[in-house]
């Protein structure tokens, strides 16, 4: 198997790295979890769709932008969620 592309340097903005997701990586808790709910998450300041909250088992991973940044966070704070974003939750009654 073979990466969708290289990584590649972005000058003062850093860099995208492709690879697989190793610790200490946050996406590297969750390989081979199983999904189990999901919500869209909207910018509180404009509503705009700006990410997902995943919950995998017992644990949440946050992806997000906010403004011009990322943000991903593993079990990240309620009160720190709600006050960035609205969840609007997404049902997962089909996901099999």
């Amino acid at each position: 198997m073979t990466d969708p592309y290289r990584s590649y340097d972005m000058a003062e903005c850093g860099d995208v790295r492709v690879g697989p997701a190793c610790p200490p990586d946050l996406l590297a808790a969750v390989v081979g979890e199983r999904l189990t709910r999901a919500a869209v998450l909207a910018e509180t300041a404009t509503g705009h769709c700006s990410g997902l909250l995943l919950r995998f088992g017992d644990a949440e991973l946050l992806v997000a932008t906010l403004g011009d940044g990322w943000v991903l966070a593993r079990d990240p704070a309620r009160p720190t969620v709600g006050a960035r974003w609205t969840i609007r939750p997404a049902h997962l009654d089909n996901y099999s």
